[in-house]
């Protein structure tokens, strides 16, 4: 049989604590330097080219899960917002009639303007 707890709120000063707990427990789940430093290469990174590769396929046949969710969703002159878009592969098969994509990371190449009304920026480096 289930029983309903009632929720207890915690008082304002319990939040430094929760957020301090949190800092010291993703520290602790951190990758170790020895390792960091023996690795083949940086584990924080993406390989641009494999995601470049990816978007060409699903460029040349769009299809999977998401991508038919997506397409049901897209009304007909639609805009896509693609957030964390790297090489485009989750939106550029859509074929939006306007495509807004958006990474942090400059690695990741510009898909073609021509099919992006806006690409920001948002790495240090920066730039619209």
């Amino acid at each position: 049989m289930f029983y309903a707890t009632p929720r207890v709120r915690r008082p304002a000063y319990d939040r430094p604590m929760k957020a301090e707990r949190w800092r010291a427990d993703l520290e602790s789940w951190a990758i170790p330097e020895t390792i960091l430093a023996s690795a083949p290469a940086n584990p924080w990174t993406h390989q641009v080219e494999r995601f470049r590769r990816r978007t060409e396929a699903l460029l040349a046949a769009p299809g999977g899960p998401t991508y038919e969710r997506a397409r049901e969703a897209l009304p007909p002159g639609g805009s896509v917002l693609d957030v964390g878009a790297g090489t485009g592969a989750a939106s550029l098969p859509l074929h939006p009639a306007e495509l807004i994509a958006v990474d942090e990371s400059a690695a990741m190449p510009v898909p073609p303007r021509s099919l992006v009304t806006m690409w920001w920026d948002t790495s240090p480096q920066g730039g619209k």
